[in-house]
């Protein structure tokens, strides 16, 4: 059964490690008087944050995955500083 509508997706991002990837989208089709997207059961208003492709709606999460990453390498070198300094204490 093939759906005629246009698709859309959406981008969310994820905190579990076993998906490999910290983006991923869901999908839905622009209803009939295109202000919803519909997907299975479920409504959703038809927003900006709806893409044409798959590759737009991660795109459009890019800055808040680096703003992320940025946060994440600054308390990696915290937390290496921290044990650098707890082993410089420890006789050997």
């Amino acid at each position: 059964m093939s759906d005629e509508r246009k698709k859309v997706y959406r981008a969310h991002l994820t905190t579990n490690p076993a998906h490999g990837e910290p983006c991923f989208c869901h999908y839905g089709y622009v209803s009939d008087c295109g202000q919803w997207v519909e997907g299975g059961d479920t409504r959703w208003r038809l927003t900006r944050d709806w893409c044409e492709t798959e590759a737009e709606a991660k795109a459009v999460l890019a800055p808040e995955l680096a703003s992320m990453g940025s946060r994440l390498i600054e308390k990696a070198a915290q937390l290496l500083a921290a044990g650098e300094e707890a082993r410089a204490g420890v006789p050997a």
